[in-house]
């Protein structure tokens, strides 16, 4: 009787802990109202040249050329080496408002223009369309239409790098590890979501690095949530705790049985 008693204080004292567990980290969780992409550039979601969106919208991407899987900022990452390397994703239409965001870290200082998420179609640069890149040791966003924002930045670092486009509120926002960096007008022109690349522009401006983790939504992020997007360790660490709690109860249920 004895042994059962101290059995059962014992597993309600480790269920009292996964539960805080699990409440910590679904804070860590990622934004997922209004996602229409995710790659996560991790090995097993990557088949051939394929770069799988696991959004459940199906925007796969396609590789150009063959960037390398290495270990990035969380699980695995695609290595770009500058010179041919990108991914290409589907076009995507138009859109009032969007966010963009990823981890990067550049190998070596970058004078001149490098994609990292971008929209930018030479020779014609489309009304709506937005550079999202680095260029003289910065990051950089500017929007066809709209305002431009850049903050220093430099090599063999990692940035968590992210914009919102809003053309309702007519706003343009830098954010770099979670934190706001400006806000500039944004413009009328919807967001053009056509000729969209990983690693690079569309012919060209090959990015010479590290990127992981990119993510694209359909609405203006608020800054609780870009800081909440920044601050994801591990994306499996809700499940994993999930299935702690599923096994800490059926331990309890068979006590009592």
């Amino acid at each position: 009787m004895f042994n059962k008693m101290f059995i059962t204080v014992l597993i309600l004292t480790v269920i009292t802990t996964v539960v805080c567990d699990v409440n910590v980290v679904e804070a860590q969780e990622y934004v997922t109202d209004g996602l229409i992409g995710f790659w996560t550039m991790d090995e097993e979601d990557i088949q051939g040249a394929t770069v799988k969106d696991v959004s459940g919208k199906n925007n796969h991407g396609k590789m150009g050329s063959n960037p390398e899987i290495i270990k990035g900022k969380i699980e695995e990452a695609l290595h770009f080496d500058g010179t041919d390397d990108f991914v290409a994703i589907p076009d995507l239409g138009n859109e009032l408002a969007v966010s963009v965001e990823i981890w990067a870290i550049a190998e070596k200082p970058f004078p001149d223009i490098r994609g990292l998420l971008s929209t930018f179609d030479p020779p014609q640069w489309k009304a709506g369309s937005v550079h999202f890149k680095f260029e003289a040791n910065k990051i950089d966003v500017l929007k066809n239409g709209g305002g431009r924002i850049q903050v220093p930045a430099e090599p063999n670092r990692w940035y968590h790098v992210a914009y919102t486009s809003d053309t309702k509120s007519n706003e343009l926002k830098l954010y770099v590890d979670g934190k706001l960096i400006n806000t500039v007008v944004a413009g009328a022109e919807p967001n053009n979501l056509t000729h969209l690349r990983i690693g690079s522009e569309h012919e060209g401006r090959y990015f010479p690095g590290i990127l992981d983790e990119a993510r694209l939504y359909n609405r203006a992020l608020t800054e609780k949530e870009m800081r909440q997007n920044f601050e994801v360790k591990n994306n499996e660490m809700a499940v994993n705790a999930a299935g702690k709690l599923t096994i800490t109860w059926g331990a309890l249920k068979n006590l009592r049985n």
